[in-house]
């Protein structure tokens, strides 16, 4: 009896069976590249592929491998360990990973990156026939996907990464070598439920192979192709070099999860047509254990039966989250099907490929809502076409704050890249009717409204003395006073002689085709006091004797508590030649909605903190109360352009600046602040807006309204010095050093000791209890890592190599270990903000990052919460994806600010660009203090210096104005337009998007482009949007 006892129990419990050890072999294989020109390239039928990553001043390239195995063996098996064997016939591979992929593919029949050949490319799941249309089943998920958007950069990835300690290495052959490498058992588990189709495989490692390759010193800079690393693919004769998966695994769990549910419908979005839908993540065993593996979605037009689950359409994988914790929130967002009512059913899967049971419910999915913002009627004709000429010496005329005017010829550039002759412009723009001699102006409260007022000299004779005098506006709403409101500033011209363009980043070089030698309005000076009041015309301090036009550019100030309505006032020229003075009209229409003094959007004005003393000249210590004094006007001038200077206090060698962070003393519990009084008496009015007060000085937008973003000191090497904490430090004298040393370092969690994580925490903690108790709410405190082990060694031959402390790319990272190590300090910086229970005190953890593609997932659940892109128009369709399923991951778009000779109104085709992605900012020029003065021009020259200004031997202690740095002020005003209509009950930023589209050079583009936008179109918007803002 007691033997039956036993067998009865025994038969009661799950059957544990020994591990078995199953092969799964390569089914299909394909190399893929994002070497620029080879993104639609297929290796499929490639005998071994190239594995590489790479950077170069061109831009940044991934050679990868798709692999798809046969798993039918390891059905209702649990995985308990595996590894990828793979066989190289050329180079070695020090870091492996691999990645999950969320859509079928192709294999195709490209050899050694065909294109044409029908399969997987960077670019295309499939690619389209040829002559044929791409749809639906070429993308690799949305329109505009790339690979990336199912794998490297989708919020529901799994990643598996194997370092150098990890790898096997065998010499299978005299030229093959056999590399076995672990790999994570939930990867495989996902493969085999099916939940991931295949994987994809990259050189984790890259700046091994980059170190030993790049040709030659300098930059730009290309490397040597000879020294990729080729991986054998299934199609090798050998079979024995062929890619498999060695698995272990058990039969032993045979207990399905509980259900997902109840199925509840959330939101819909009528301008995406998508339904949301949320339910309860069940458990892994039913009602106990952890989150499941995941889930499968199916739908069907009527009520689903769980015993004809196969028989239904499946979701796409990429639409179906990865499971949460069991008991919390999951969401699920459909938008893949067309219009129409549809039963969605959804099941959870357990590791061993379990079905739970079957939740549904009946969703709705809304057709497409059009939405248009209605032109302007096109403006009266007013009749006659009189010049404004005053006694044949005198013409004036008047061109938007979009416009430049040649001062030789008065050619136009307003929608191209170069001068035209536009007599009509001299009668009429959007500004200006010369039969009425009136400029018309059009602003919102609490906006700067701008325009250009030219004097052109007709015939010979030089005109001198001449002064600018505007009178007060006068209307039913009362006086608008121009003390304090209205200034005028002498535009001074830069000459541009096309030749290489300036570096704005990896692969963003200022495009200088159709570039022509010519002289350009770059610097705006101002004429009042301490300047000069008045100009001549030639002025021969700048241009010489050949000089016909002269643009005086005007801003007008519009405070937020002006009554709105129509005002008129007048502005007077006056000149030594001439008898009487020259009198044009001022109209403006106050708008009763305001703009707001706090920029829903930012500009980001980056420095460093050298730049003040490099852009005035400062050979020797300058005194500091009168650095501060000129800090100050420059985070001012920021400020009246509703941008915000941004200086980043410490250096590729690891130094803080002096007055940059609070004073710290080192003690046995770590880093301690000792006193906060230097830092305080310099940061401190930014911080509370005090710096933007009358009392200060200031008058414009935002007054009293702190900073929007302000740079903290904390890197690698402050508090805690790197070399005393890190196990990996080693001095290195070159790029082959490097490249050795990479192929042994190991995780930084690994190698850096524990004093140093808690430092950093401690640090930040300290920081961020002091700002809360300082009351610092209103402003973005950023915590960036910027620097490159370009400096650490003599990689290329710049300036200052070979002084660095970094190991990495913490700015524009490319490897596996430079994402990694971002998530490293990152990770640490929440920690000490989370400690310190920061209440409304805010932080950005953020990097700047030209290739977002590849982050891995390193980045994802909170880590990084601001994202600052290059490459975010690639990555735009991905990016919009990523914030749809986490809205507190932002983004911000930097480069492509217009160099001297370029159209103005670049900013608003970049920025409308971006905003439709879904950005919140914008970082225009990756150095806002870098120019040469007043003589050389500079396509980074957002700031003028004071110093020896305009070649008049004088100083004056503060930045001088750029045109760009203006015309960015009106670009971001035109953004703020967006989102004023966005908050406008009945809208949102969802419906302006598709209001904009209209506007667009393709309206049904995955990314919203505007190029082909002219300035009477951006006059046309601008009235379209206030007419919809103030409609009922």
């Amino acid at each position: 009896m007691p033997m039956l006892i036993l067998i009865l129990l025994l038969a009661g419990l799950p059957a544990y069976t020994s591990a078995a050890t199953v092969r799964l072999p390569v089914t299909a294989d394909a190399g893929i590249s994002s070497e620029r020109g080879c993104f639609e390239q297929n290796g499929g039928a490639s005998v071994s592929v190239p594995i590489r990553q790479n950077q170069n001043w061109y831009g940044f390239e991934t050679k990868a491998c798709l692999l798809r195995f046969d798993t039918d063996s390891l059905r209702g098996m649990s995985v308990k360990k595996a590894w990828l064997n793979i066989y190289l016939a050329a180079g070695d591979l020090y870091g492996i990973g691999l990645c999950s992929v969320l859509a079928d593919w192709e294999e195709g029949e490209g050899i050694n990156g065909e294109t044409g050949m029908g399969g997987a490319s960077w670019l295309w799941a499939r690619e389209p026939q040829a002559g044929k249309q791409h749809g639906p089943e070429n993308y690799w998920s949305w329109p505009g996907s790339r690979v990336y958007s199912v794998s490297w950069a989708h919020p529901d990835l799994r990643y598996s990464h194997a370092g150098p300690a990890e790898i096997q290495r065998e010499q299978a052959a005299p030229d093959v070598l056999h590399l076995r490498f672990p790999v994570a058992p939930e990867l495989v588990s996902a493969l085999a439920a099916g939940l991931v189709t295949s994987l994809v495989l990259t050189d984790d490692k890259g700046q091994v192979a980059e170190g030993q390759s790049i040709k030659g010193q300098g930059t730009p800079y290309v490397y040597d192709r000879s020294k990729d690393i080729y991986m054998y693919t299934r199609e090798v004769q050998e079979p024995s070099y062929r890619p498999f998966l060695e698995v272990e695994a058990v039969a032993e769990d045979h207990t399905p999860p509980g259900p997902a549910g109840p199925l509840t419908v959330t939101s819909t979005d009528p301008y995406e047509s998508a339904v949301t839908v949320s339910f309860k993540a069940p458990a892994e065993d039913g009602v106990s254990g952890g989150a499941v593996l995941g889930y499968e979605a199916r739908y069907a037009e009527s009520v689903l039966d769980g015993n004809r689950w196969e028989k239904y359409e499946r979701l796409p994988r990429w639409l179906v989250p990865r499971p949460g914790a069991p008991g919390g929130k999951d969401s699920l967002r459909v938008s893949s099907l067309a219009p129409g009512k549809y039963h969605l059913g959804l099941r959870a899967l357990d590791e061993a490929g379990n079905l739970g049971p079957l939740s549904q419910c009946e969703i709705t999915v809304p057709g497409a809502e059009q939405v248009m913002l209605e032109r302007p009627r096109p403006a009266e004709e007013i009749a006659g076409s009189a010049e404004a000429v005053y006694e044949n010496l005198l013409q004036l005329w008047a061109c938007s704050d979009l416009t430049k005017v040649d001062p030789l010829t008065g050619g136009i550039l307003r929608d191209t890249n170069v001068y035209v002759d536009n007599p009509k412009m001299k009668i009429e723009d959007p500004v200006w009717k010369a039969a009425r001699r009136t400029v018309y102006l059009e602003a919102l409260r609490g906006e700067v409204v701008a325009f250009q007022l030219i004097l052109e000299r007709l015939g010979d004779t030089s005109l001198s003395d001449i002064r600018i005098v505007p009178d007060d506006f006068i209307g039913n709403g009362g006086v608008l006073k121009v003390a304090g409101n209205l200034s005028c500033y002498r535009v001074w011209y830069m000459k541009a002689v096309p030749g290489r363009a300036d570096l704005i980043g990896p692969g963003d070089m200022v495009d200088n085709a159709g570039q022509r030698t010519a002289w350009h309005g770059d610097a705006c000076l101002p004429l009042n006091i301490p300047f000069e009041s008045t100009f001549n015309l030639p002025a021969l301090d700048n241009l010489g004797g050949e000089q016909r036009c002269q643009s005086v550019w005007v801003d007008l100030y519009v405070p937020p508590n002006t009554r709105p309505g129509r005002y008129q006032g007048k502005v007077t020229v006056t000149a030594r030649e001439l008898k009487r003075p020259a009198v044009l009209i001022l109209e403006l229409e106050v708008l009763p909605p305001v703009l707001p003094d706090r920029a829903s959007w930012v500009v980001d004005l980056n420095a460093y903190e050298y730049g003040i003393q490099a852009l005035f000249g400062f050979k020797s210590e300058v005194p500091p109360a009168r650095l501060r004094l000129i800090e100050k006007r420059f985070y001012q001038m920021a400020h009246q352009h509703r941008a915000t200077l941004n200086i980043l206090p410490y250096s590729q060698s690891g130094q803080v600046h002096q007055g940059c962070a609070p004073e710290i003393k080192m003690s046995p519990a770590g880093p301690q602040v000792s006193s906060w009084k230097e830092w305080d008496g310099r940061y401190a009015q930014y911080l509370n807006g005090r710096a933007f007060t009358a009392e200060e000085g200031y008058r414009g937008p935002g007054a009293g309204v702190p900073v929007e973003q302000m740079y903290l000191p904390i890197h690698e090497n402050w508090p805690m010095p790197l070399k005393e904490h890190y196990a990996d430090w080693a001095e290195l004298k070159n790029r082959e050093e490097y490249g050795e040393w990479a192929k042994k370092s190991r995780p930084l969690e690994q190698a850096m000791d524990k004093q140093y994580q808690a430092g950093i925490a401690s640090i930040t903690r300290q920081l961020f209890e002091h700002f809360r108790k300082s009351g610092f709410t209103g402003t973005n405190f950023q915590v960036y890592f910027n620097n490159k082990y370009y400096f650490k060694c003599h990689f290329f031959g710049m300036p200052n190599e070979g002084e660095g402390t970094s190991f990495w790319l913490l700015d524009e990272p490319v490897d596996y270990d430079d994402y990694a190590a971002n998530r490293f300090f990152l990770s640490l910086v929440r920690q000490g903000y989370l400690q310190a229970k920061p209440g409304a005190v805010k932080l950005h953890l953020r990097t700047d990052v030209s290739q977002p593609e590849l982050t891995r997932g390193l980045w994802d659940n909170g880590v990084c919460n601001l994202w600052n892109s290059s490459g975010l128009f690639d990555f735009g369709t991905t990016a919009r994806f990523r914030m749809q399923r986490n809205p507190e991951e932002k983004y911000w778009h930097y480069g492509a600010g217009p160099a001297v000779w370029g159209r103005l109104a670049e900013l608003q085709s970049s920025f409308f660009t971006y905003w439709s992605i879904g950005t919140v900012g914008d970082l225009p020029y990756w150095d806002s203090l870098r120019g040469e003065g007043w003589i050389k021009p500079s396509d980074l020259a957002v700031f003028y210096p004071g110093a020896q200004y305009a070649g008049s031997g004088k100083d004056y202690d503060g930045p001088i104005a750029g045109v760009r740095l203006k015309a960015i002020r009106r670009a971001q005003q035109d953004i703020e337009y967006l989102d004023l209509l966005a908050a406008k009950p009945g809208w949102n930023k969802a419906r302006v998007r598709q209001a904009l589209a209209a506007w667009a050079d393709d309206p049904q583009a995955p990314v919203l482009t505007f190029k082909k936008l002219t300035v009477g179109d951006l006059f046309d918007l601008r009235k379209a949007i206030s007419g919809a803002l103030r409609s009922n």
